[in-house]
């Protein structure tokens, strides 16, 4: 049965997807190992700008947002270019070389166009187009170790808001989830600032996360489930694309300056950025 949850914050998205997967998910077994399982999820996100998941039971890698955003914003398929922040992804390139799920490189490059671009100018012709998709799994029949967990993402404007809903044919509540509403939503944030110079009254609508199969592994339940109890939105550091740009992609050298630079925990590293780039 079709499911859907509203919340103006991922964390909380997070946090309710959590307890019910434990408590209605249907106990399955996969390759991956026994898990816990919905079909046929919505999540909408009514706060686009609020899209970092702070639930102390996930406890988000930083470090690592921060280092795919950099990757998937570089266009990069390259193995070598992702695994320097988690070595999780050399287990699943089919080559040793290039990874299957780069979605910058499947949005930027690799169908011979921007994707993203191209969906822009779609919505600059026609304010109301339902042409500005962005299609990241292709059919294909070949065994993978990485077959893309995104379908397509696709903007619209209505009643003077941009939308952005995402499809997806499965997610990993641990180590999808978080992550990707994290650079889907930077993406939305994106496509709006730059619409903003055709339609300077936009709004910044609606994110929805469309899941055909959302999952919680058993490796993944903790012994001990805390509540996230919410302090303060933390997420507006993503309103600004060209300053979280500037954040990820223009060091000298790779992510981790971020990381000395704000210091050692994600927490207190996010509060820091957010009051930063109030300030700028």
């Amino acid at each position: 049965m079709a499911t859907a949850y509203v919340e103006h914050s991922a964390s909380i998205l997070w946090d309710r997807l959590y307890g019910t997967l434990l408590t209605n998910g249907e106990k399955v077994t996969s390759r991956v190992g026994d898990a816990y399982q919905l079909t046929n999820v919505m999540l909408v996100l009514t706060n686009p700008k609020n899209s970092l998941v702070m639930s102390p039971t996930r406890n988000v890698s930083t470090k690592y947002l921060l280092g795919e955003m950099k990757f998937y914003e570089s266009s990069s398929n390259s193995l070598e270019d992702i695994a320097k922040y988690s070595s999780f992804w050399r287990k699943v390139s089919d080559d040793d070389k290039t990874v299957n799920s780069a979605y910058g490189y499947i949005i930027y490059d690799k169908y011979g166009f921007d994707q993203f671009s191209f969906a822009h100018k779609n919505l600059v012709d026609n304010k109301y187009s339902r042409q500005a998709v962005l299609n990241i799994k292709h059919a294909d029949n070949r065994p993978t170790k990485d077959m893309n967990c995104t379908i397509s993402i696709q903007f619209t404007i209505s009643n003077n808001k941009l939308h952005c809903a995402t499809n997806m044919r499965s997610n990993d509540i641990w180590f999808g989830l978080p992550y990707d509403m994290a650079y889907f939503t930077y993406l939305q944030n994106k496509m709006f600032h730059k619409l903003k110079e055709t339609y300077p009254d936009l709004e910044l609508g609606e994110y929805v996360h469309f899941v055909g199969n959302i999952h919680l592994y058993d490796k993944n339940v903790k012994d001990k489930y805390i509540p996230y109890e919410p302090e303060e939105d933390i997420g507006d550091w993503l309103k600004d694309p060209d300053k979280l740009s500037r954040l990820v992609l223009m060091f000298d050298k790779d992510v981790n300056s971020v990381i000395n630079a704000y210091g050692s925990k994600d927490l207190n590293m996010l509060r820091r950025m957010n009051n930063d780039f109030k300030h700028k």
